[in-house]
């Protein structure tokens, strides 16, 4: 689908016992969406909720959306699952839900994101972030965020919320973050696995980072087994203890 710069306005889709909602519910891999932009309108449904796609394994690029977007879990301002690659695209509406929620991606599972950014305020219980909720072995580049986050519980941050094996390369967030604990300016929780290292590179966060509990900071709320290089934030954190102003309570590397 080349939308070839055009427009679509005001578009309203209520389904809230669906799943892969959005202009297009669910791409498979090899699509290619691009010069589409989706100006105002409200988009709620149920899982995998997207401004634009509910659920994509494809390419979208060079696209946007402006409208309200709602749901229960993978919810984000463009697309709401991405298990493929979004480039340079953004969103700036109001993004709330419960579970890994982003104002540009709700999930990010194996894909990557360049070159793109997010500035509505974001809203969710966990895994809650300004540009993408919860990164799962995926890729975040030149990317960055400006909108306000808050969560209710934990994994929250003012870029992603959660960073489970994946990398940060070149990019930032503006926006405070705030939650429960594991709250950063940048990530929320930063966590390698099986010999995967989660890795935040070249990145900084400017956003205060507030936990009502524990490990708020800065850059990162929780690091765990993740390196943090060539970055810094200068935002204020603050909870009730484990509260650092770069990285959180754990080892930093860099």
């Amino acid at each position: 689908l080349d939308g070839q710069g055009h427009t679509i306005s005001g578009l309203y889709i209520n389904l809230p016992d669906t799943k892969n909602v959005g202009l297009i519910g669910y791409t498979e891999a090899g699509s290619v969406i691009r010069h589409v932009g989706m100006l105002g309108g409200s988009i709620s449904g149920e899982d995998s909720v997207g401004g634009l796609v509910g659920a994509n394994a494809g390419l979208v690029s060079d696209s946007y959306a402006t409208g309200t977007v709602s749901g229960g879990d993978y919810v984000g301002g463009l697309v709401g699952e991405n298990a493929g690659l979004v480039s340079n695209s953004y969103a700036t509406g109001t993004i709330s839900g419960d579970d890994s929620i982003g104002g540009l991606v709700g999930l990010n599972y194996k894909g990557n994101v360049n070159d793109s950014h997010a500035s509505g305020n974001v809203s969710g219980s966990g895994r809650v972030g300004g540009l993408i909720g919860e990164m799962d072995h995926g890729s975040i580049s030149g990317s960055h965020a400006s909108g306000t986050v808050v969560g209710v519980e934990k994994r929250v941050g003012g870029l992603v919320g959660e960073n489970y094996n994946g990398s940060i390369t070149g990019s930032y967030a503006t926006g405070s973050a705030s939650g429960f604990r594991n709250v950063g300016g940048l990530v929320g929780d930063n966590t390698g696995d099986d010999g995967i290292i989660a890795t935040v590179r070249g990145s900084y966060a400017t956003g205060d980072a507030t936990a009502v509990k524990d490990n708020a900071g800065g850059l990162v709320g929780y690091n765990q087994g993740g390196a943090i290089v060539d970055s810094y934030a200068s935002g204020v954190a603050s909870g009730d203890y484990d509260v650092n102003l770069g990285g959180g309570p754990l080892t930093i590397s860099g």
